[in-house]
């Protein structure tokens, strides 16, 4: 047990405390923590440190929210405190709910050796996303890391059971919209039956989860594969009953390399005839296809292009090539592709230490409460870490890739100009167009006349556009830099 020191706030204390004044009468925080007694509806949050503050000038290292004030205390951060928004980038905010989940400051990963076909799943998705185009070995991490499944395999290793993927994958599509990011070939409702595979392979209590007959049939090859190295006869007959020339399947193991590419090429062209079928055949055609450019290249890494044509038609073929090739031989995505898996790999087994501050841009509540009208419809000015991405924390330690957001894509949506007027960025050109008009017509009337004749304007003689002999036409020239500012605006 380790333990903590905690002060329950009122919003006006909690002003004081985020300027920087530590918070009075703080109290010891046992973990795990399994109830904090709110005094009252005033008192509903709680700010943290993990030490007693020794500075006059010290910000708390965490928040405490009761559960269901997240949203709008967040709001309320963000419009009265906006110099510590967003605070999630800097500071931890928890709900009650959530801080049970934590037994022990530093949460270690629990993938283990399924974390290969996690990688393997991460950079299948990749693979479809970049639509069967371009090298695999041309991929940045970063670009990795961004995908859907990447930050699916973290809560798993990171939660578990604590998180259920009926949290997370809508959260996902949330931040999504909220950042109006760029739809992508796969969803997170596409992926997510390949999540929920991974997500209870060697586990017994997993029986009790409820499997569509599909889903059943694909978990329970994935398990013999993990566990043998292939699938039992049985399992293959099952694939046989419902897939046209599944059963040749049975004998791949006897063949020589042409013989499995010519039967991969076999099967595929029958598969097409699955395109409109039913949803559960294309999913099963999915998993095999993948199975089976897997085993053409006796378990390596190199067939996966074989399925580069098929991307759009079976898009999660070479996702479950990624997982088969894993679950067969977890060493497939060490050194291949430049060491691409290994990376993978490393991002997904290190541990969190909550006791360190956020790596995230900005939690996935505080993101809902500023752009979403919903909740107040608040923008603050601050940016990312990264310059092309942009990270959202949608479970403790769980990140979030998105492309980073333009000045115009984070801004709430507007509602009807004939019934709100016009907005303060309106107001302000206005104003700055009409003082700049009034500047000029000034000096314009207090400009002396010229003694030896009548005055010459800068737009020439009397009807005449032409500009007065000897005086150059005046005009203003933007620098560089404001153009380059207009255009962001």
């Amino acid at each position: 047990m380790f333990e903590a020191k905690y002060a329950l706030v009122e919003r006006e204390q909690l002003l004081d405390v985020l300027s920087g004044r530590p918070a009075q009468s703080l109290k010891g925080l046992p973990f795990p923590v399994r109830k904090i007694d709110w005094r009252d509806r005033e008192h509903d949050t709680a700010v943290g440190y993990w030490e007693r503050p020794k500075l006059s000038l010290a910000m708390p290292d965490f928040l405490i929210i009761a559960d269901g004030n997240e949203r709008e205390l967040l709001a309320w951060i963000d419009t009265y405190c906006a110099n510590a928004a967003p605070i999630s980038q800097w500071c931890r905010v928890y709900t009650e709910s959530t801080i049970r989940h934590i037994d022990d400051p530093i949460i270690p990963s629990k993938l283990g050796k399924l974390s290969a076909a996690w990688a393997g799943a991460i950079i299948g998705e990749c693979v479809v996303q970049m639509g069967g185009r371009g090298s695999v070995g041309e991929l940045s991490l970063t670009a990795v890391m961004a995908s859907h499944t990447f930050p699916i395999a973290r809560a798993n290793a990171l939660w578990s059971k604590k998180i259920s993927l009926d949290t997370l994958v809508p959260k996902l599509e949330k931040a999504a919209s909220l950042l109006n990011s760029t739809p992508r070939r796969l969803s997170p409702t596409h992926l997510a039956p390949v999540w929920k595979v991974l997500g209870t392979l060697n586990d017994a209590s997993s029986q009790d989860l409820s499997f569509d007959p599909t889903e059943a049939l694909i978990r329970n090859a994935c398990e013999e594969i993990h566990s043998s190295g292939a699938m039992s006869t049985e399992t293959l007959g099952y694939f046989a009953e419902v897939i046209p020339k599944a059963e040749t399947l049975i004998k791949l193991d006897e063949l020589t390399a042409e013989q499995r590419v010519e039967v991969f090429d076999e099967l595929t062209d029958g598969f097409r005839g699955n395109v409109d079928s039913r949803d559960a055949l294309v999913r099963l055609t999915e998993f095999l296809m993948g199975f089976l450019a897997n085993r053409v290249g006796s378990g390596g890494t190199g067939h996966l292009k074989l399925l580069y044509p098929w991307v759009n038609i079976f898009p999660l073929s070479p996702v479950w090539f990624g997982v088969n090739s894993a679950l067969w031989k977890a060493e497939v995505w060490g050194s291949q592709y430049g060491g691409l898996g290994r990376l993978v790999q490393r991002e997904l087994k290190y541990s969190l230490d909550i006791r360190e501050q956020p790596r995230a841009d900005i939690s996935f509540d505080e993101l809902t409460a500023a752009v979403d009208p919903e909740h107040g419809g608040f923008v603050f000015d601050f940016r990312g870490a990264a310059v092309r991405t942009f990270s959202v924390e949608i479970a403790p330690g769980v990140l979030a890739g998105y492309a980073a957001p333009s000045q115009k894509a984070t801004e709430a949506p507007q509602a009807d100009p004939e019934l709100t007027g016009p907005n303060i960025k309106q107001i302000s050109s206005a104003v700055e167009t009409a003082i700049m008009t009034l500047t000029n017509l000034r000096s314009l009337l207090l400009k002396p006349a010229d003694s030896t004749g009548p005055r010459e304007t800068s737009v020439g003689d009397a009807g005449s556009s032409k500009p007065a002999k000897g005086r150059k036409r005046k005009y203003t020239r933007k620098k560089k830099s404001e153009k380059q500012e207009d255009r962001l605006i």
